[in-house]
């Protein structure tokens, strides 16, 4: 019998509401298959959240250094190290000073952004590019395989540093599930973000509204007294929303997020903005083009394509593959 080897783990982010924890959980759950995991989370600094806005900057820009010096500490110790996440690519000081030998979880980022908030755009357009070539170079130095959520940077690698790389880690979560009578007609996820907020359709939602349709929103508060505004809710309680929905409106910046698989999931009608020209690759009888002008939506009931079931499966092989051979 092959002894299991420690991997002591660090993820910023560790919750079952965000899209960031649920992915590095199934991160952790395919480690702990053929390894013994050690996990630490930031749990001793909740106390310096004191509110909404530096919680998000501890995690962002605090946590994933604390983690780096967590490697390295364990590093010293002779031990084998993992940084979970918050891993975008964009954040090549993650690449660059992680000890050698560092197993990293899923590499995340969206390669989507609009013109509408000209600094926003001007970094992501220009900065980022750069930030991700910084990062892109130390990647092709480790010896690691490294995983991506999804494949919205591929773009940024060259086909020799794609044999080290696979892509579409979050697809990984498709699992067909039971669902019930399609009983309310929208659930949506809703959160304030400078990119996000760019694009998300909030005229089309209130033509919705004042066509009296059904619509909830989990995640930040929509501030509209005809919608049920459930917060940021575990994720059992979104799945139970999902499973008896009939639509939801697709993130612009990522098609296939943790919350638009989840929806494939429960054959939820994806409806994406056409205007956005969206590159959509798997389950492509899921997403309904719409132009977000107008309201009058065709429900359909989908069934999983043959072919799709056939990627997904060689995809989830892949994935058990790389993590039986860490």
């Amino acid at each position: 019998m092959i002894k299991k080897k420690k991997i002591y783990s660090w993820a910023c982010d560790y919750s079952n509401i965000t899209g960031e924890g649920i992915l590095a959980r199934k991160f952790i759950s395919d480690l702990k298959k053929n390894n013994i995991i050690i996990l630490s989370t930031p749990k001793k600094f909740n106390f310096l959240e004191s509110n909404k806005y530096a919680k998000i900057f501890l995690h962002r820009h605090a946590y994933p250094f604390i983690g780096l010096l967590f490697c390295w500490y364990n590093f010293f110790l002779n031990r084998k190290v993992c940084y979970v996440n918050y891993l975008p690519l964009w954040n090549f000081f993650l690449f660059t000073l992680a000890p050698p030998k560092t197993l990293y979880g899923p590499i995340t980022g969206g390669a989507n952004f609009y013109k509408k908030d000209k600094l926003n755009f001007n970094i992501r357009k220009y900065l980022f590019p750069i930030f991700y070539r910084i990062s892109i170079l130390f990647i092709s130095f480790r010896k690691k395989r490294f995983i991506f959520s999804t494949q919205l940077l591929k773009k940024f690698t060259n086909n020799k540093l794609r044999t080290k790389i696979l892509f579409n880690y979050a697809l990984t979560l498709f699992n067909k599930k039971k669902v019930g009578k399609k009983k309310i007609d929208f659930v949506i996820y809703y959160k304030k973000h400078s990119n996000k907020n760019l694009i998300f359709p909030y005229k089309f939602i209130n033509k919705l509204i004042n066509q009296h349709i059904k619509i909830h929103i989990v995640g930040d508060q929509y501030k509209s007294k005809a919608v049920i505004n459930h917060g940021f809710v575990k994720r059992k309680k979104v799945l139970k929303l999902l499973s008896i929905s009939k639509y939801t409106i697709a993130s612009g910046e990522n098609l296939y997020s943790i919350f638009s698989i989840d929806c494939i999931n429960h054959k939820v009608n994806i409806l994406v903005n056409t205007n956005s020209n969206p590159e959509i690759i798997f389950f492509k009888n899921m997403f309904i083009y719409n132009n977000f002008k107008n309201q009058k939506i065709n429900f359909k009931k989908v069934n999983y394509l043959k072919k799709d079931l056939q990627e997904i499966t060689y995809l989830k092989n892949r994935f058990r593959l790389f993590f039986k051979q860490l």
